[in-house]
């Protein structure tokens, strides 16, 4: 049995109060109850939800891989 960790940014087909813009569902992360608590602690440890510690992650590593700059989320 599988303990996932969901990284929803918004409801699909929900629009954003401050921007108006249409976000989707990115995806689900799967790991052991463990590794979740793992990557809930560093969300906490960092002040903030999964969603951004994610967004924060993929961002630092688009970078040091000379990735153009995401899209405003």
């Amino acid at each position: 049995m599988h303990s996932g960790i969901e990284v929803v940014m918004a409801a699909k087909g929900r629009k954003g109060k401050a921007s108006g813009h249409k976000s989707e569902r990115i995806g689900t992360i799967w790991g052991r109850p463990e590794w979740k608590k793992w990557v809930q602690d560093f969300a906490v440890f960092n002040r903030c939800d999964v969603g951004k510690l994610v967004d924060q992650a993929l961002t630092r590593l688009a970078r040091e891989q000379e990735f153009r700059e995401p899209p405003e989320r």
